[in-house]
């Protein structure tokens, strides 16, 4: 991207998702979010920052089973910019049982909202749906194919009127559906 007048970096905010199949058959999803400035920050805790020194240093691991029910999860505030934000990690725990594909925003909402959680923590957690589907999806895809099967056994898959290029009839969905049509639903026509 290029922007039209000079500007300079004031902040900058990385969020990473990094997807694990445990030896067990549980799935890890590991979250982080790291703010950080290029110049020294006075923190009113810690003192000052150096340039590229983390304010927000966040790690998150959701283990969950292969529907996406969390089986348990476990956060770290390596930097923050209060001690005291560590007290909120404890609401994280209240995520245990809860759904990674079914009302997962809304969950994060009732544990981690208002003065339960942290903010940033509930940022960083409201994608995670979106890295554990990719990671499982592709690796039920291979797993398939690994027996033998076609890659896109089953049901109709849930992407399919999920967004803008899989909508019904777009070039995208009709190549699909052309290469699988035991997707194809009853009522659904080519155009």
């Amino acid at each position: 991207m290029t922007s039209p007048v000079a500007r300079r970096p004031i902040h900058k905010r990385a969020v990473t998702f990094d997807v694990y199949e445990r030896e067990d058959g549980l799935i890890d999803v590991e979250c982080t979010v790291q703010d950080s400035k290029p110049f020294a920050y006075p923190d009113r805790d810690r003192g000052v920052i150096p340039p590229g020194g983390f304010i927000h240093d966040i790690a998150c691991t959701l283990t969950a089973d292969g529907e996406g029910l969390v089986n348990a999860v476990a956060v770290t505030m390596r930097d923050r910019p209060y001690d005291m934000c560590e007290g909120s990690t404890a609401a994280a725990q209240g995520l245990v049982g809860r759904s990674l594909t079914r009302g997962w925003r809304k969950a994060l909402a009732e544990i981690l909202g208002g003065t339960c959680g942290c903010t940033h923590l509930r940022e960083m957690l409201g994608s995670a749906p979106t890295a554990f589907i990719q990671a499982t999806t592709a690796l039920r895809q291979m797993q398939r194919i690994a027996r033998g099967e076609g890659q896109y056994e089953g049901e109709k898959p849930y992407w399919i009127g999920g967004c803008h290029t899989w909508a019904e009839g777009t070039p995208v969905t009709e190549r699909f559906l052309a290469a699988h049509p035991r997707h194809r639903d009853d009522g659904h026509t080519r155009s």
